[in-house]
């Protein structure tokens, strides 16, 4: 009789079942973090300094809000990210700090999970928060793009960059944490980050450096005129990888200070840092000659980089991006054709987009340069369009319709461009000007309004967003407030019928109020007219 055989099953390594069950605790640890963050006080009010002033803009939308410049809204997403962000790194930090403030340290000692799981786990909690940030940029952008004139495309890397940010300074939270039990570091953090992205937004010398790409975002600062595309030379790509290249070395320190030690750390950590190097080398390079010559000559010579658009007797000229642009333009420039006599009205007229690109590093760097008139007017003539009205890339609020209105009604009493250099128009002509800008449209009324109440001695009607134009007294807005004032069919009918006397040089008040049936201003010094 034979003795019976038995079978050893191998029993599994007590280690790597330790190991198994210590990684499923952290994951089941990281989804309790994630709900905790997720309805912390700070992250929720985060998320409403996100949602609330959206919420308000779309409720308050005008015919302002149907004009958005995605190229870039798609940086505006990460400014609007950056309270979010912030209360982020102190959500994180005071989950870390969580067991030291409650006195629980001794007795976490004893659990499973060791200090680096529980580092590890609120860690893969902050991906959810990230993944928060990412729909609500994509919702904003989203709402943005289906307005009607909506103009360019947002570019991915910079729509990434926000939500990029939120994980980036969550785990610097948890890095914060893990360094120091004070529950003041998180606190200084933020103020000191919200500080630097605050003085790399105004003007001065870290404005128009590039190390302001070491922050965690580059933005600009607000009213700066956009530019097309093809002239931003943005890095956004560079630095999403530099900014990838921080969470993962700054994760690997968090892993490591909280005793994890491992072989595949420190390659991740390697790796990490060379992306640190090569993004951040590569996002501080000066703009290229190409884009340099290119921003030269959109700023001087456009014409060849647009593409026109005949309405009628108008023809406007646009950079690409900005063609839907061209709808809210006409709408405003028939307000004022429909005043003119008709022999004036039918004569052709052209719209041409400018921007102020020359020498900047980036969009809107060189705000408040001197109008190029000369330049204009030398390509102008080359293509045939002489004397074109400017107009600027923004068309996001009433001060850019009363530039164009006003450009535009200059043009058409004086028959030539308008002036960069401050010159006045005075006198009936002047008056008139203001007449024909302020009735154009409810938008170019304001607009008047906006630049009378912000303004002393007279009103600025600047080109175009550029940092000049010409004057106008306050004794001629005085009268040409007195024409709005009247009903605009019969001022118009008499403005049609005394046209050539309106619009000659030299025309007084006194004779404009004769003609008009309006009592002119008292009289008054009115300088240099042009």
């Amino acid at each position: 009789m034979s003795a019976p055989t038995t079978t050893r099953v191998p029993l599994p390594d007590a280690m790597d079942v330790g190991r198994v069950r210590s990684w499923r605790a952290t994951i089941a640890l990281s989804r309790v973090e994630t709900a905790r963050l997720i309805r912390h006080p700070a992250v929720l009010v985060g998320l409403l300094a996100y949602l609330l002033p959206w919420l308000y803009s779309a409720m308050t939308r005008g015919e302002a809000g149907r004009f958005p410049v995605l190229q870039d809204s798609d940086r505006g997403t990460q400014i609007r990210l950056l309270p979010l962000a912030l209360a982020t790194l102190l959500a994180a930090n005071m989950a870390m700090l969580r067991p030291a403030q409650s006195g629980a340290d001794a007795q976490l000692e004893v659990l499973v999970l060791s200090a680096r799981h529980r580092a590890a786990a609120l860690l893969a909690a902050l991906v959810p928060v990230g993944l928060i940030a990412a729909a609500l940029v994509g919702a904003r952008m989203t709402d943005l793009a289906v307005q009607s004139g909506a103009s360019g495309h947002p570019n991915p890397f910079e729509l990434a960059g926000g939500p990029l940010m939120v994980v980036l300074l969550g785990v610097v939270g948890v890095l914060l944490g893990s360094l120091t039990r004070s529950a003041a570091a998180a606190p200084l953090a933020m103020v000191t980050l919200a500080v630097a992205v605050l003085a790399a937004m105004l003007p001065g010398r870290l404005a128009q450096s590039s190390a302001r790409w070491l922050l965690p975002l580059a933005s600009r600062r607000e009213g700066a005129p956009p530019l097309p595309i093809s002239l931003l030379g943005r890095p956004a790509g560079w630095h999403l990888a530099y900014l990838t290249g921080l969470i993962v070395v700054l994760a690997v320190a968090t892993l490591a200070v909280n005793k994890m030690r491992t072989s595949l750390l420190g390659v991740v950590s390697a790796a990490g840092v060379v992306l640190i190097l090569i993004a951040g080398v590569l996002q501080l390079r000066s703009p290229s000659g190409e884009l340099a010559a290119a921003r030269d000559a959109a700023t001087y010579q456009p014409a060849a980089q647009q593409i026109c658009e005949h309405r009628g007797q108008l023809t406007y000229c646009s950079f690409p991006d900005f063609r839907p642009q061209i709808a809210g333009w006409d709408n405003v420039l028939q307000g004022i054709l429909r005043r003119l006599p008709p022999a004036v009205a039918d004569q052709p007229w052209t719209v041409r987009q400018r921007v102020q690109a020359a020498g900047n590093t980036e969009a809107g760097a060189g705000m408040g340069q001197p109008v190029p008139l000369a330049q204009w007017q030398n390509d102008d003539n080359r293509h045939g369009t002489p004397a074109s009205v400017p107009v600027a890339t923004s068309w996001n609020d009433n001060a850019t319709v009363i530039d164009l209105a006003g450009q535009f009604a200059y043009r058409a009493v004086t028959g030539r461009a308008a002036p960069a250099d401050g010159l006045q128009i005075c006198e009936a002509r002047g008056a008139l000007v203001i007449w024909l800008a302020g009735q154009a449209s409810p938008r170019s009324r304001k607009g008047l309004d906006s630049l009378i109440s912000g303004s002393s001695g007279g009103v600025a009607m600047t080109a175009a967003g550029f940092g000049s134009g010409y004057y106008v007294a306050d004794r001629v807005v005085a009268f040409g407030l007195r024409m709005l004032s009247q009903p605009a069919d019969t001022i118009s009918a008499r403005v049609r019928s005394t046209w050539p006397e309106l619009t000659t040089p030299g025309t007084s008040f006194e004779r404009a109020g004769e003609l008009l049936g309006i009592t002119p201003p008292p009289t008054e010094q009115d300088g240099i007219c042009s």
